[in-house]
C-alpha cells in the first residue's frame, strides 16, 4: 500500500489520525464509515480526530468503547493459544476459538483453517485500540449504528452499549442476543445485522 510502514499505537489517537489522512488522500471530504472489531476501534478513534469527515458510522462488535479486561482474555483465549503454538494439537486451537464463537458446532473446517493459517503466517497485533475518552469524542454528532454481542468475550455487549449511549449522542444500538464476537456464525444474527444496516443507510 501507500501508507508508511509504521506501527501505530493502539493506546493513542494515531489510528484515527491515519484514517483521517487516508480519507483526505482519497479525495473525500466526508464519507460513510463502517468498522468491525479492531476496525471498529479505528473508526472510534476517527470519530475523535475528525468527526466532520463522517456522515454516518456503523460499528459492529467494536473495540474502543468498552474493552474486556486483558486478564480475562488471557485466561480464556491466551492460554489455549499458547498451548496450540507449543503443541500444535487441534484441541487447543478449538479451545482458543470457542470463547469467540460461543458454540463449538459453529467452528467449521474453514474457520479452523483460517485461524491455523493466521497463527502460522501472520504477526497478529496483541493490543486492541484502547477505549476512547469522552473528552476526545465530544464534537462527534453523526448518526451512528452500533451492534454488540451479548456474550462477546472481547467487547461485552451490554457494557459496550451502556457506554456508547453516554458518549455518542445520535446513536441506534442493538444487542445481539446469545451472540459472541463471531456473531456471523448465526445466520439469524447475520441477516438481522444486514437488514438494520440497509435501513440505516436508506434513511
Amino acid at each position: 500500500g501507500k501508507s508508511d510502514q509504521t506501527v501505530l499505537s493502539p493506546n493513542t489517537l494515531e489510528y484515527g489520525e491515519w484514517a483521517s489522512d487516508v480519507i483526505t488522500s482519497l479525495g473525500f471530504e466526508q464519507i460513510i464509515c463502517m468498522g468491525g472489531s479492531f476496525g471498529g476501534g479505528v473508526l472510534a478513534k476517527l470519530m475523535c480526530v475528525s468527526p466532520e469527515k463522517i456522515s454516518k458510522a456503523i460499528l459492529v462488535v467494536p473495540s474502543g468503547l468498552c474493552n474486556a479486561s486483558t486478564i480475562k482474555i488471557i485466561l480464556s483465549m491466551g492460554i489455549p493459544m499458547v498451548a496450540y503454538i507449543l503443541t500444535k494439537k487441534e484441541k487447543w486451537l478449538e479451545k482458543a476459538i470457542v470463547p469467540m464463537a460461543i458454540h463449538k458446532e459453529y467452528i467449521d473446517k474453514d474457520t479452523l483453517d483460517m485461524v491455523r493459517t493466521t497463527f502460522k503466517y501472520a504477526k497478529v497485533k496483541a493490543g486492541m485500540p484502547s477505549n476512547i475518552k469522552i473528552s476526545d469524542i465530544k464534537n462527534y454528532k453523526a448518526p451512528t449504528l452500533l451492534f454488540a454481542g451479548e456474550k462477546d468475550i472481547l467487547f461485552p455487549g451490554e457494557k459496550v452499549i451502556e457506554r456508547a449511549k453516554k458518549i455518542i449522542p445520535n446513536l441506534e444500538a442493538h444487542l445481539l442476543k446469545n451472540c459472541g464476537h463471531m456473531y456471523f456464525f448465526s445466520e439469524e444474527s447475520s441477516q438481522y445485522v444486514s437488514s438494520k444496516i440497509i435501513d440505516f443507510l436508506s434513511d
